[in-house]
């Protein structure tokens, strides 16, 4: 099985929703069987987790640096 990993950006809502529009089509072009991992912060975070509650298993929340707060870890110090 392939595990596909999203890195979600949680600067505004315009990178998730893309992410979502992602999701609806990969099935088409992928024809092994898979699975999504999601990583995100805040607001991001919080949205995966409502829309997919049966799968928290696979939602991440991670520290990364931001334009607006670079005091957070690096995302290579947070796996």
């Amino acid at each position: 099985m392939l595990k596909i990993g999203e890195f979600i950006y949680p600067w505004g809502s315009g990178h998730y929703s893309r992410m979502m529009r992602l999701n609806e089509v990969l099935g088409d072009h992928v024809y092994e069987k898979f699975e999504i991992h999601f990583s995100s912060k805040d607001h991001v975070y919080e949205k995966l987790l409502e829309k997919f509650p049966d799968q928290k298993e696979k939602i991440h929340e991670i520290l990364m640096p931001t334009p607006i707060d670079g005091k957070l870890a690096p995302v290579s110090q947070c796996l």
